[in-house]
């Protein structure tokens, strides 16, 4: 992509359990962005949800663009796994991207710091730090 992207002025609001950025651009522009960083950085999109077509689908009322990712970074996600087979109930890491009020895109991760902490195995927690190191410097490339 030749052109710079252009950051808002403003961030996504606070969340004690997650960060993020937020983009003029509309959602498509910025999935398509985050698609090819996961993928250049060693993460697999697990599952994309649409829940602006489920809930329209489902009756619930009209709803605006926003989505949920699953994302997994299978050689961390194996070094948690071998040393805490429980771990698996906290994989994979969520990403949501959706509209706000002027029509840009926020997007934003889950900290896995906060997750893996429940667990209280220094290997889990080790992964989370890398993983969580690793997505914030994702944000800050898209």
């Amino acid at each position: 992509m030749t052109s710079q992207v252009r950051k808002m002025q403003f961030e996504p609001p606070p969340c004690r359990y997650g960060m993020g950025r937020t983009f003029d651009e509309v959602l498509p522009s910025v999935a398509e962005r985050l698609n090819v960083l996961l993928g250049s950085h060693g993460f697999q999109v697990a599952f994309r949800l649409d829940y602006e077509e489920k809930f329209n689908a489902a009756g619930a009322g009209s709803f605006s663009p926003y989505q949920i990712w699953g994302v997994c970074h299978l050689k961390s996600m194996y070094r948690a796994l071998a040393a805490e087979p429980t771990a698996g109930l906290l994989f994979p890491y969520h990403i949501i991207l959706f509209r706000n009020a002027t029509g840009g895109t926020i997007v934003m991760v889950k900290d896995p710091t906060r997750i893996m902490d429940l667990l209280r195995h220094p290997v889990a927690i080790e992964v989370a730090i890398e993983i969580g190191n690793m997505l914030e410097h994702l944000l800050d490339e898209l």
